[in-house]
């Protein structure tokens, strides 16, 4: 009827009334865009002799997850960084194919369990930046399989380096690659001291 009134008037006023109405009708289309960091990770691991070829690999990871989201539409701006702090507690078992004075050859398979201690964000809403943080709730359990070369420097010291694949089970996390692509292909390196 509104807009019957504005035709038959011809006039702006009503015109622009019905322009509004139909505006706020029309659903808004939000344009978004997901980003993924690679994660990293430190961590500290011993590992103890259960045979001349199996050993028993223990310790404990640090590792932090950044992801980057961008949300527009015909209302707002909205730019969000988020940052996932874990703690991790890794068990795995070491098969040594080869292992000389020099070069140690090893395929390696387990799991770990991991503690979330913080999410922290970074809000950049039209124009206003805003921090907040919470709480990770829930552990996050994974399994992982690779192999992996160590060089030797001498009897007490060597580099390695740990290919692997690694699945993350959903255990109700926060939204970060490992939620979005549970399957994680890893590559570790670091140095061994043989005491």
């Amino acid at each position: 009827s509104l807009m019957a009134m504005s035709q038959a008037q011809g006039g702006y006023a009503a015109n622009n009334v019905v322009s509004t109405i139909q505006k706020a009708y029309v659903p808004q289309e939000v344009i978004s865009n997901t980003k993924f960091l690679m994660p990293v990770s430190v961590g500290l691991q011993i590992q103890l002799p259960l045979s001349n070829r199996v050993s028993a690999g223990t310790g404990v990871v640090y590792s932090m997850l950044f992801s980057h989201y961008d949300a527009i539409s015909r209302d707002e701006t909205r730019e969000t960084q988020q940052t996932l702090h874990y703690l991790g507690f890794p068990l795995n078992l070491y098969y040594s194919f080869l292992d000389n004075s020099k070069i140690r050859l090893y395929g390696s398979g387990g799991m770990m369990v991991e503690k979330g201690l913080y999410a922290s964000y970074k809000v950049m809403e039209n124009g206003v930046r805003k921090t907040n943080g919470e709480l990770i709730d829930g552990l996050q359990w994974s399994v992982n399989a690779g192999i992996g070369a160590e060089f030797k420097a001498n009897n007490h010291m060597g580099l390695y380096f740990d290919p692997s694949f690694a699945y993350f089970f959903d255990n109700s996390q926060p939204i970060s690659i490992r939620t979005s692509q549970p399957l994680q292909f890893r590559f570790e390196i670091g140095l061994r001291f043989h005491l």
